[in-house]
């Protein structure tokens, strides 16, 4: 057996047991019965992968995202089919572009799609993902995932090239961490678009939360020149409406 797989291994297993519960670096290691450095590499690496969440500085871990879309006896397993009618009831209610998102090994990917009173299309999990960066949905994900994670995401994924136009990763996350906060992202048309034009587009999103990990997003765009704010404000309302629904049929 490869010593450094078991380990890890062994860490997701007790992790596992209490999922909620944070877990110390120091309890981890005396768990494998290694040092702290050593066994700093291996969470690390998790926190890297996804597998693992760090919630900050002396505060522990607790498991990431990839371990739920891993196991099928979790939330995912029931999203799309608790999702879709809320999905497809939302944007026939105000005949816009709505998309159910997760985030699939760093990627972004569609599992929920529909327009208006357009059939829904349901794509399978293991079809061609997207990076994170260059929409409301992927920013709503990153600024739930660890610092580290992002910054791994960032370099792989060209992440200065974002919805938000920061070029500079420090700023990028401070700014994650206020979205966070506020519990949504509303992207507005680009300055180089003439609001006017109705080919300007505006997109809003908002997290869906099993317990407190957030497992989804649930996004919308706006589009034939639709910019005015009360507009936004009642679309922006009703995405939240459906997302908190969902949640809470999740959480059951």
């Amino acid at each position: 057996m490869i010593q450094v797989i078991h380990r890890a291994h062994t860490i997701l297993e007790h992790m596992s047991r209490q999922p909620e519960r944070p877990c110390q670096l120091g309890e981890l290691a005396e768990l494998l019965k290694v040092s702290a450095p050593a066994c700093s590499n291996i969470v690390r690496t998790l926190v890297e992968l996804g597998y693992l969440r760090q919630l900050g500085k002396r505060r522990g871990y607790t498991l990431g995202p990839m371990i739920y879309s891993l196991n099928y006896a979790n939330p995912y397993r029931h999203l799309v089919d608790i999702a879709r009618p809320e999905v497809e009831h939302l944007a026939k209610r105000i005949n816009i572009f709505v998309v159910l998102v997760a985030e699939c090994g760093g990627k972004r990917k569609e599992l929920l799609r529909m327009s208006g009173d357009s059939t829904i299309s349901i794509e399978n999990p293991a079809g061609s993902p997207s990076q994170l960066f260059s929409c409301a949905t992927g920013t709503v994900i990153l600024s739930h995932l660890d610092q580290a994670r992002v910054k791994s995401l960032w370099e792989s994924d060209g992440g200065e090239r974002n919805a938000l136009g920061i070029n500079n990763f420090t700023t990028y996350f401070r700014q994650l961490q206020v979205l966070r906060e506020a519990g949504e992202v509303v992207l507005r048309p680009r300055k180089e678009q003439d609001p006017a034009d109705p080919r300007a587009t505006a997109a809003m999103a908002v997290p869906i939360l099993y317990k407190t990990h957030l497992i989804a997003a649930l996004g919308i765009r706006l589009n034939e020149g639709v910019h005015d704010p009360e507009t936004i404000r009642k679309v922006l309302s009703d995405c939240h409406q459906s997302a908190n629904k969902i949640s809470t049929l999740l959480n059951g």
